[in-house]
């Protein structure tokens, strides 16, 4: 079923995309623990272009300092967990860790808006972000991602385009993201 709405979706692989992996529950492996708010789901409510407010979600993926599992909360909310077992090289944490979007073609080829369908800019009511980007360390401490460690990635910059702005007091690490789409090639 294809539709335009913006759904909580989460994705997994075991061999960094070789032979594994798959969509939210299409496979065995990630064990739900709550349905609210559910995987797959709809989001309620979606900011308007240079509107007053924004809305936000707080999505969280770390390593479990007692089971070892990764756990996934959004909003506080825990919804589930991937066994330690099904990544057996992440025992000890992670070296890489990867935030943005992504968008899927149609059958003719063309490439949906990603974001709100306008590049990024500065002001954040005007552009899909993240802001209080942090990761977990080897002590399981909440830190800032540092601006040297950071890679920017987009794969095709006529169609969508990402900007990382470092730290601010008032939005932490951040950086936005999103394009209109259309024929991108890829």
């Amino acid at each position: 079923m294809a539709d335009t709405f913006t759904r909580f979706t989460i994705y997994w692989t075991a061999d960094g995309y070789k032979r594994t992996g798959c969509y939210n529950t299409k496979c065995p492996g990630f064990i739900i623990v709550s349905r609210v708010p559910s995987i797959g789901a709809t989001f309620d409510d979606s900011s308007v272009y240079g509107g007053k407010e924004t809305v936000f979600t707080k999505p969280q993926v770390f390593q479990d300092g007692f089971s070892g599992n990764w756990v996934l909360k959004l909003n506080d909310q825990v919804i589930g967990y991937w066994p330690k077992e099904l990544f057996t090289h992440l025992n000890k944490g992670v070296s890489l860790v990867r935030f943005g979007g992504n968008t899927f073609p149609s059958p003719e080829g063309i490439s949906p808006p990603m974001g709100n369908g306008h590049f990024p800019v500065i002001d954040f009511h005007k552009s899909s972000h993240f802001s209080f980007v942090k990761v977990k360390n080897s002590n399981y401490q909440s830190i800032d991602i540092e601006d040297k460690k950071t890679r920017l990635y987009a794969d095709s910059y006529q169609c969508y385009r990402l900007t990382y702005w470092g730290y601010s007091k008032l939005n932490g690490v951040s950086f936005s993201f999103g394009g209109p789409g259309g024929n991108c090639g890829t």
